[in-house]
């Protein structure tokens, strides 16, 4: 029979971080020695790091009673989870296993500091008890996670890239893969241009995920408040953020700007975003949206 005592949060908790260093580790080793067996094995301790942490937010929200999401501490967990999600899907699609050791260790940086925030379960505000919060925050930051890892993918562009030329948009020659559709890309140019259509792919998809959170959130505030839109900074600032990936995909569909260009907007895009999350929940702000303050 299972040991009760190892069937808590806190267990699960840090096996996840565990298994996320150790997946970091492994990551670096297959950076220096490109094998298919480290890249199973560093993926695989990936995908069980995931599965502990989402059994950890579990088990959490049993003992609470309700979907655990109320917290900066509950917020960052689910967004490192989206993050580690975001990075397999794009791993298994576009093979960018070199960018992993960076995830993992983002996801690590995340969780620590997640971990000195409070994270004791404290009873639900009554703002909060809704079955909108369950289908309105987790699309933003599933997104979250996808803009993230679309900010490294731009950085990992400008560092392969960096001592290249790049003229323009063109360079990018994609490939149809029978074994894994038109989202399998194979680049005979630079290596810059995979990390390009990478940012890309991110970001349409976390632009899809965020435009879906700020439609039900509008739909929540109406219900509660009596109006779909107040101006709160929360608001206001999700939809700049918004706005702002919106101008990288129109740029990027306009195909008239360097990809250098692109990079530099989706780290920008992502300036935004901490300013979204992080930057109403510490600094308030005034906003009806600081239940997860850290203050």
């Amino acid at each position: 029979m299972w040991d009760a005592t190892l069937l808590n949060e806190s267990f699960f908790a840090d096996a996840g971080l565990l298994l996320l260093a150790v997946s970091a580790l492994t990551y670096v080793f297959q950076v220096l020695l490109p094998k298919g067996w480290l890249r199973f094995v560093s993926s695989s301790l990936l995908l069980v790091s995931v599965i502990s942490l989402m059994v950890s937010l579990l088990i959490r929200s049993v003992e609470a009673g309700f979907f655990a999401l109320s917290n900066m501490y509950e917020a960052l967990l689910v967004t490192t989870i989206g993050l580690l999600i975001a990075f397999l899907i794009t791993e298994r699609w576009f093979k960018v296993h070199n960018l992993g050791w960076a995830v993992c260790l983002l996801g690590l940086i995340i969780m620590f500091y997640a971990g000195s925030l409070p994270t004791e379960i404290n009873p639900l505000q009554a703002a909060l008890q809704s079955y909108w919060r369950s289908i309105h925050v987790p699309p933003l930051l599933l997104s979250y996670g996808f803009f993230t890892l679309a900010f490294l993918s731009s950085l990992a562009f400008l560092l392969t890239s960096r001592n290249q030329k790049d003229g323009g948009f063109g360079g990018g020659v994609a490939t149809r893969d029978s074994g894994h559709g038109i989202l399998a890309f194979s680049y005979q140019s630079e290596a810059g241009a995979l990390y390009d259509e990478v940012t890309y792919r991110c970001i349409a998809a976390g632009f899809v995920l965020m435009m879906i959170g700020v439609i039900l959130g509008a739909l929540w505030a109406n219900e509660a408040w009596g109006n779909y839109w107040s101006w709160d900074p929360k608001e206001s600032m999700s939809l700049v953020t918004l706005l702002g990936y919106g101008a990288y995909l129109h740029m990027r569909i306009n195909g008239e700007h360097s990809r250098k260009t692109l990079a530099l907007v989706s780290i920008a895009g992502f300036a935004l975003l901490l300013m979204t999350f992080v930057g109403v929940n510490v600094y308030g702000f005034g906003s009806l949206h600081s239940y997860g303050s850290v203050k």
